[in-house]
């Protein structure tokens, strides 16, 4: 059997006076306060994670106009600096010939008359259009064991032409025929040397060119 009690309105009244009293438990400000730094989230920027002027690169450090180079600082030449230094080749008829490659050898196959080729390579400097001539090519042959010694003159090709470019080019030159006639092909066991010399006329002189050399047989 249950039994139901009922208060009486006293002892409600005497209730509610308590609770009136001490009150149930509300917000204080302790927590209210807290609530307020909750609200801020840990992720988001605040006012002393920005970086403040300090950080940024002052004004001063940047590139001013007073680290740029300056008319001042330019190394230029003057104009009477340009005018002493210029190179010569560049002045008609300043040509620099140089002998730069020499050869000469018997042609030992098939017994073609006159067996000896020869030939060297120039290398001319200067203004473009200069004119080079060659002159007075000999080719001498000595051998040594047989006491014999020879010099022919030279036809070359091309024995004369102009400079194709300003500054520097090389020009292969050939001898065409020569005369007298060597027998190189009855040397070939022996050991023979010899000297390719020439003559080269330009606006600015003649120079004259030698160079020794060893010659041998090919078959």
């Amino acid at each position: 059997m249950t039994i139901f009690v009922r208060p009486s309105l006293a002892s409600l009244s005497t209730l509610g006076l308590i609770l009136g009293v001490t009150g149930c438990p509300g917000p204080s400000p302790i927590d209210d306060a807290a609530a307020v730094v909750d609200a801020a989230s840990p992720d988001a920027p605040s006012a002393l994670d920005a970086h403040v002027h300090e950080d940024d690169a002052p004004a001063l450090d940047a590139f001013t106009a007073s680290d740029a180079p300056s008319s001042v600082d330019a190394h230029a030449p003057p104009l009477d600096v340009l005018a002493t230094d210029a190179p010569p080749i560049d002045a008609p008829g300043a040509l620099e010939v140089a002998l730069t490659e020499t050869f000469a050898y018997g042609n030992c196959f098939g017994g073609p008359p006159d067996p000896l080729l020869a030939g060297f390579t120039l290398r001319v400097t200067g203004a473009m259009g200069d004119r080079v001539e060659i002159t007075n090519a000999k080719l001498r042959v000595v051998v040594e064991s047989r006491g014999y010694d020879e010099t022919q003159d030279l036809i070359v090709a091309p024995s004369a032409f102009a400079h194709t470019r300003t500054g520097t080019d090389e020009y292969m030159i050939r001898k065409e025929s020569g005369s007298p006639s060597i027998p190189m092909c009855t040397f070939c066991s022996d050991t023979v040397t010899g000297e390719l010399s020439f003559d080269v006329t330009t606006l600015a002189g003649t120079e004259h060119h030698s160079e020794p050399v060893e010659l041998g047989c090919v078959f």
